[in-house]
């Protein structure tokens, strides 16, 4: 089927001169999986503002969001569409606040809207714990959010490429837990800038989530690790050098 694709681009009247990528999972989707010649392709990884998207000491959370203060924020930003592993979060945020008695964590989730949260604060809101799995919908204020945060995580349990959420986490200082997916495995440097867990298993995540609470210089060499590489490779600086190296190279 391969070689059929590949010569169905080859033989094509109309065709385009470049594709330029976000991943090298979503480069290698268009060359082993659509045909693409690797020639025709580059990878531009996303950049992220590292001049507004920094870290700060913060109490915004707790200032603003109701976030009781002895509890560290476990942050979620993103759509909440189900391949996002929002299941998986709510799974594993129960685990460590209800099964295992965690009183020093909060979850945060951004970015559901109209009746997208009901599913999963079904689980939950019979319970004690019901103050600390919160939904909070898409918000212009993020970017607190994140600086006061203490981890972020990024759930997915489908397709998933070198999002947006990742880079600016990272940016923010944040040791990110992420799952093993196509993209989230180039966003995320295992062991180094976060830690990777196997998609969908709820117990996993939760073992990451308490393995970076319980080693707090752990959860700093992590983000501070993140940061810099956003400092050296992911900058929107780094991104627009990358992205006008492609297009010279095909015209």
């Amino acid at each position: 089927k391969l070689l059929i694709k590949r010569l169905q681009i080859a033989l094509s009247n109309s065709r385009c001169d470049g594709l330029i990528f976000e991943s090298q999972s979503m480069a290698e989707l268009a060359t082993r999986g659509r045909g693409a010649p690797a020639s025709m392709v580059d990878v531009v990884q996303l950049g992220v503002d590292i001049d507004k998207f920094k870290p700060a000491a913060s109490d915004y959370v707790y200032a603003n969001v109701g976030v009781p203060r002895e509890r560290r924020v476990v942050l979620f930003t993103g759509h909440c569409s189900p391949r996002k592993g929002i299941g998986t979060l709510v799974d594993a945020a129960i685990e460590l606040l209800q099964a295992r008695g965690r009183k020093d964590l909060a979850f945060l989730i951004c970015g559901n809207r109209g009746d997208e949260s009901r599913e999963y604060e079904a689980k939950y809101q019979q319970l004690d714990i019901a103050p600390y799995i919160r939904f909070l919908g898409y918000r212009n204020d993020v970017l607190p959010i994140m600086q006061s945060a203490f981890c972020g995580v990024l759930p997915s349990t489908g397709w998933d490429s070198f999002t947006m959420s990742s880079v600016e986490m990272a940016a923010t200082g944040l040791p990110i837990v992420a799952s093993r997916l196509q993209g989230l495995e180039e966003a995320v440097v295992h062991e180094k800038t976060g830690l990777l867990f196997e998609p969908g298993n709820a117990k996993a995540l939760a073992d990451s989530i308490e393995r970076l609470a319980d080693d707090p210089a752990l959860a700093r060499r992590y983000g501070d690790n993140g940061r810099a590489r956003c400092e050296t490779e992911l900058s929107t600086a780094v991104q627009q050098r990358r992205f006008v190296a492609a297009l010279r190279r095909h015209f």
